[in-house]
C-alpha cells in the first residue's frame, strides 16, 4: 500500500505542538519521514568535538525506524566515523548535507567506497541520507536527518527544498521549546522559593500555578478567592483594582506600569490590607511560543508575616512547641486533623497527640471549642 504524505500545514503543526511538549517529538518527526517518503528518521545531538569513545547523546534522541542493534552499533563505534561528522567543516550549521553532496567533495572517497557505509548503512537497507546541523546543542550539534532505501531514489532538489522549509520550523521549534521550558523553571523557581504568596496568570486571566503560601490564602478567601478558575477579591469593591492591575501586565503598552504599581486587596476580616504586585512575563516570550506558561507572576504581600505572627502569639498565649504551634495554625483554620496531617506532612495520629496537648493547654475538650478559643486568643 502507497505511503500517505502528509500536507506541509499538518507537519508544521506538529512541530510546534511538540516544541511545546503537548504532543511527542516522534510524531512530527514520523511526519517529516513520511513526506520525504523515508525509511528512517532521527533528531539526536552528534558529538563532532570528540570522535573517540562512545556517545551517550542517544539515550534522548528520536530515532524512528532504526533496529536496536544498529542504534547500539552507531553509539558504540559508527558515530566516530560517520563521514558528516569526520568533515563537519563542509556542512556548517542550517546548510543541508546528502550523500550526493559528499561525493561531489572531489578530495573525498566515494560515499559507497567508506567503512560507515559498507558496515552500518548498507546492511539497513538504507543508501541515500538528507540532513542538517541546525544548532549547537552542549558539545556537540543538534542533527536533523532521514535516509531512504536504494530503490526509493536520491533525494532530489525538490526534496531538498521542502527538507529546507521544515528544517527552519524545526530549528525555531526546538528554540522555543527550550526558552519554554527555561521560563517555566523559572517561574517554578520562583513558586517554590518566593517568601510571599506567588500566583502565574495565564493570557485568558485565569490561575495557572500557585505556590503553598498563596494555596492558603486562597483558601482562607480572607483577601483572595477564585471563581471558574479566575481570580476575585473578598471586598468587591477591590475587583476593578485587579482587573485592572491583571490586564494592564498582559498588555505590552502599560506593562511597565503594571510592574511599578501596587494594588492593595483589602481582607474581609477588616485586618491591614494585602498588597498586590505583578511582573509581566508575556512579552517576553518568543512569538512562536504558544501560551502554556505564565503570562502574568502575581505577588501577595502582607500575608505570610500575618501568619508567622499569629503563629508566634499563639505559642507564648498558650505555651506550645514548634510543632504544636503548626497544628493549632491548621485547627484554627477549621481543618480536621486528617486534613491537618497531609498539610504538614505528618501522620494523623501525631496530630492527634498534639491535640490533647491543645485541649489541655486551651482548656477546651471538643475541636470547634479548640478553634473558638485558638481565633479569640489573637483577638
Amino acid at each position: 500500500m502507497a505511503r500517505m504524505i502528509p500536507a506541509r500545514d499538518d507537519i508544521i503543526d506538529a512541530i510546534y505542538e511538540a516544541s511545546q511538549h503537548s504532543a511527542p517529538w516522534d510524531r512530527a518527526i514520523g511526519l517529516v519521514q513520511d513526506s520525504l517518503r523515508a525509511q528512517t528518521g532521527s533528531l539526536y545531538v552528534q558529538n563532532i568535538r570528540d570522535l573517540t569513545g562512545r556517545t551517550d547523546s542517544l539515550e534522548s534522541a528520536i530515532l524512528l525506524g532504526y533496529g536496536t542493534k544498529a542504534i547500539a552499533d552507531y553509539g558504540d563505534y559508527y558515530h566516530r566515523i560517520n563521514p558528516f561528522s569526520v568533515h563537519a567543516e563542509h556542512f556548517p550549521i542550517g546548510r543541508i548535507g546528502r550523500d550526493t553532496d559528499l561525493d561531489a567533495i572531489g578530495k573525498l572517497p566515494r560515499f559507497e567506497a567508506g567503512e560507515y557505509y559498507a558496515d552500518w548503512v548498507k546492511p539497513q537497507g538504507l543508501r541515500h541520507v538528507i540532513g542538517q546541523f541546525l544548532r549547537p546543542a552542549g558539545e556537540g550539534l543538534l542533527c536533523f536527518c532521514f535516509w531512504r532505501e536504494a530503490g526509493a531514489g536520491a533525494f532530489d532538489a525538490a526534496d531538498s527544498a521542502a527538507f529546507e522549509t521544515l528544517t527552519r520550523h524545526i530549528g525555531r521549534a526546538v528554540a522555543v521549546g527550550k526558552r519554554l521550558a527555561t521560563a517555566q523553571a523559572e517561574v517554578q523557581a520562583i513558586l517554590t522559593q518566593h517568601a510571599e504568596a506567588v500566583m502565574t496568570i495565564g493570557a485568558d486571566g485565569r490561575l495557572r500555578q500557585a505556590n503553598a503560601l498563596a494555596d492558603r490564602l486562597l483558601q482562607l478567601e480572607v483577601g483572595l478567592k477564585v471563581r471558574g478558575g479566575r481570580l476575585r477579591t473578598a471586598m468587591p469593591q477591590d475587583q476593578a483594582a485587579l482587573d485592572r492591575l491583571l490586564a494592564c501586565a498582559l498588555d505590552p503598552r502599560f506593562a511597565a506600569w503594571a510592574e511599578h504599581a501596587a494594588v492593595p486587596i483589602h481582607r474581609a476580616d477588616g485586618r491591614p490590607p494585602l498588597t498586590a504586585r505583578t511582573i509581566a512575563v508575556a512579552h517576553r516570550f518568543d512569538p512562536f511560543a504558544p501560551d502554556r506558561a505564565a503570562s502574568v507572576i502575581l505577588t501577595i504581600e502582607g500575608f505570610e508575616a500575618e501568619t508567622e505572627a499569629v503563629e508566634a502569639r499563639l505559642r507564648r498565649r498558650f505555651g506550645l512547641s514548634a510543632a504544636q504551634g503548626r497544628v493549632a495554625m491548621q485547627l484554627r483554620e477549621g481543618r480536621s486533623p486528617a486534613e491537618a496531617a497531609q498539610a504538614l506532612g505528618l501522620s494523623v495520629e501525631t496530630v492527634r497527640s498534639h491535640l490533647r496537648v491543645l485541649f489541655q493547654r486551651t482548656g477546651t475538650r471538643r475541636q470547634a471549642e479548640l478553634v473558638v478559643s485558638l481565633r479569640q486568643a489573637m483577638g
